[in-house]
């Protein structure tokens, strides 16, 4: 048994092939003609075996948005309905925020994204190297956190608060490797240049001035002179990189007594 033709209303149109007859199973598929307007009603109907259409034909309506409500925030130059494409301009109240930065458009499915305004929140869910003291589940806009990092772990800028900002928290939730900064060497210098602050367990070479050696001196025959090393560590620079004056010597004699062991150079130290 065939179903009768379809009555179409002003402004919709069949997108499947169109037949004189139209037998049990047969489907028909709708459209609006103005992109503007979109269907109201199946976009599809199928004949069945009685011999009718399982749904009327549907209409086609313009595409409209109605002006959201916004509990935590407020529209700018309002209108009571938007068309296709029409942008909508809100802002947020003080302690919130846009979920997303564009500006939602009217699209035939309604608002896209959907205006919001959401508490401005900041979370502390890991903190790498180190954790949270007294741990809130949320922090408000304004709130401060304190942490506290596992040893060998400092914090960057440790005497600046971290605060919950309306882009999130003013500094990184995070703990480094305690670092070294570039030494001071007097009467000395650097082998070479190097990056500071340094990491841990970087190794630090330095040559002394004439009349100088460092301390725990490596000797070196290719160059013929003496390095010192130094160690980044938790604790700093170890040994601290430092020259020690010489004592031209090897001359020297004690009455009544015999000298063992006698060197050319002799490192000077003060008295305790």
């Amino acid at each position: 048994k065939n179903c009768p033709p379809v009555e179409l209303t002003e402004g919709v149109e069949i997108v499947s092939s169109y037949d004189d007859e139209y037998t049990v199973g047969k489907v028909i598929r709708f459209q609006c003609k103005n992109p503007k307007f979109k269907l109201n009603g199946v976009a599809e109907i199928f004949c069945t075996s009685e011999g009718d259409w399982n749904a009327p034909p549907p209409e086609c309506e313009e595409i409209k948005c109605s002006a959201p409500v916004l509990p935590n925030g407020r529209i700018n130059a309002r209108k009571e309905t938007y068309y296709l494409d029409d942008k909508l301009l809100y802002v947020c109240n003080g302690n919130y925020k846009k979920e997303r930065s564009i500006d939602p458009v009217c699209t035939k499915n309604g608002w896209a994204p959907e205006p919001t305004c959401n508490e401005i929140t900041c979370t502390a869910d890991y903190v790498p190297n180190g954790s949270v003291k007294n741990k809130k589940i949320m922090y408000r806009l304004g709130d401060t956190i304190e942490l506290e990092c596992k040893y060998g772990f400092v914090l960057d800028k440790p005497d600046e608060p971290r605060i919950c900002t309306l882009n999130g928290w003013s500094l990184p939730l995070t703990c480094v490797d305690k670092i070294c900064d570039r030494p001071f060497i007097q009467n000395g210098r650097l082998y070479s240049e190097m990056n500071f602050p340094s990491r841990r367990n970087t190794e630090l070479w330095y040559i002394c001035n004439d009349n100088f050696d460092p301390l725990d001196k490596i000797y070196y025959s290719w160059s013929r002179r003496y390095y010192g090393k130094s160690i980044c560590t938790e604790n700093g620079w170890d040994p601290k990189p430092k020259c020690f004056a010489l004592c031209w010597d090897s001359s020297a004699r004690v009455d009544y007594a015999d000298i063992y062991h006698t060197k050319r150079r002799y490192m000077k130290r003060k008295s305790k």
